[in-house]
C-alpha cells in the first residue's frame, strides 16, 4: 500500500460539510516514496495530528476510531488518486471466447496488453494481493469474467514488472488506477484472523531430515568478493530435481530447492501450495541447504490441505518438518465494491 507523509495541525474546529463533525483547519498531505518501513502516528496534546510513512488503510482506520471528519477521509482518497500514475489510453473489452488461456503482460514502449484475463487476477496484481487467502469479498463473477485490455503509458514512462513484493512498480500503480476507474473497484486492507499453518520440527529430539542440512557456502561473502574483483556471476547448470543448488532458490509445484538460504525461504512455497499463511515456528537459524521433492496436488493449490499426503510426507521424511493447523492475523484485501466495465 502507498504510504503518505502527513502533517496536520488542528488550529480550531469548523463545521464539517460531510459529517457535521470537527474538521482540521490546516492540512498537508503528501505521498511518501522513501521505501522505508518505519512509521509514526501521533495524536498530540496541542491539537496536532502527525503521521509519517503510514499506509492509507491505517490512516482511514484511525480517522474512523478517533471520529475525525469524513471530509478528511475523502481528502486522503482524493490526494492518493490525484497523484497516482495512470495510463494515457485504455481499451477494455469483455472476452467472450471459451478459452481459459490468458496471455499478455507488459510490452516494450510503455504498453500493457492482456487477453482473456480474469478480473480477479487483475485485482490480485493491481493491489499486490498475490495469494487467494489475501483477498476477501470478491464476487464470484470476478473469477469467471475475462477481459482484453490494451493500455498505453505516457511517453517516457518505464512500466517495470507486474509483480513486486516491495513498492509497486508504475505498471502495478497504473493497473490499480485502471481498476478503480473502469471497474469502480473500492477496496481496503484490514487485519483478520484466518486459518493458517505452523511449520515446526517433527521430532521431539530436534533431529532434522537428510535433505535439510547446514550450508557450506557463504553466498553473501562470495558475491562481495566477486564484485570486488569485478567478475560476472558464474554460469551454473540448469537446476533439475534431485540435484543440489548453490546460492539460488528454485520453487516449482512438486519441487523446492535452496542453496545457502535461511528456512524462511521455504515459507512462500508452502503458502502457495497450501493456499494459506504459513508461520515459521522451527526456530532454525543460519543458512541451510534445502531440497524438497513430492508429487504436486493435481487438484491445484486452491484445494490443498493437510490431506495432501505427498507434501506432508515429504516434509517429514526429507526435511524432518511438519505443518500444524493454527490461526494467524493476516492483512487481507477486502473488496467493498466492483462493477462490470463500460466497454470501449
Amino acid at each position: 500500500m502507498k504510504r503518505i507523509a502527513l502533517s496536520v495541525i488542528l488550529a480550531g474546529c469548523v463545521h464539517s460539510l460531510f459529517a457535521q463533525s470537527p474538521a482540521f483547519e490546516v492540512a498537508s498531505i503528501k505521498l511518501n516514496g522513501s521505501g522505508a518501513s518505519a512509521t509514526t502516528l501521533v495524536f498530540q496534546q496541542n491539537g496536532r495530528f502527525k503521521a509519517v510513512n503510514e499506509p492509507l488503510w491505517r490512516l482511514i482506520a484511525e480517522a474512523s476510531m478517533k471520529r475525525l471528519s469524513f471530509a478528511f477521509v475523502l481528502l486522503l482518497h482524493a490526494v492518493l488518486l490525484a497523484q497516482s500514475p495512470s495510463f494515457e489510453v485504455v481499451s477494455v473489452k469483455a472476452n467472450q471466447s471459451d478459452s481459459l488461456q490468458a496471455r499478455g503482460g507488459v510490452l516494450p514502449g510503455g504498453r500493457f496488453s492482456v487477453q482473456n484475463w480474469p478480473l480477479y487476477q487483475l485485482i490480485s496484481i493491481g493491489f499486490q494481493a498475490y495469494r487467494d487467502f489475501q483477498i476477501e469479498g470478491a464476487p464470484a463473477w470476478t473469477r469467471t469474467s475475462r477481459f482484453d485490455i490494451d493500455a498505453k503509458a505516457p511517453a517516457g514512462v518505464t512500466l517495470g514488472a507486474l509483480a513486486s513484493d516491495g513498492p509497486p512498480t508504475p505498471a502495478i500503480q497504473m493497473l490499480r488506477s485502471l481498476l478503480m476507474d473502469r471497474f469502480n473497484v473500492k477496496a481496503h486492507w484490514e487485519t483478520r484472523e484466518v486459518p493458517a499453518y505452523g511449520l515446526v520440527i517433527a521430532r521431539g529430539d530436534g533431529k532434522l531430515g537428510p535433505k535439510l542440512l547446514g550450508a557450506n557456502t557463504d553466498c553473501a561473502a562470495e558475491r562481495l568478493a566477486r564484485l570486488a574483483r569485478n567478475e560476472p556471476a558464474p554460469k551454473r547448470p540448469a537446476p533439475t530435481p534431485g540435484q543440489p543448488v548453490t546460492c539460488i532458490v528454485v520453487s516449482r509445484p512438486g519441487w523446492f530447492s535452496a542453496g545457502s538460504y535461511p528456512i524462511a525461504a521455504l515459507i512462500p512455497h508452502l503458502a502457495d501450495q497450501m493456499n494459506a499463511p504459513v508461520i515459521d515456528k522451527t526456530r532454525l537459524s543460519g543458512f541451510l541447504d534445502i531440497d524438497l521433492s513430492y508429487v504436486p496436488d493435481q487438484r491445484g493449490s486452491a484445494t490443498a490441505s493437510l490431506d495432501d499426503v505427498a507434501l506432508r510426507t515429504a516434509l517429514q521424511e526429507q526435511l524432518g518438518l511438519k505443518l500444524e493447523a493454527t490461526k494467524a492475523p493476516v492483512e487481507v484485501l477486502v473488496i467493498d465494491h466492483v462493477e462490470r466495465p463500460t466497454e470501449n
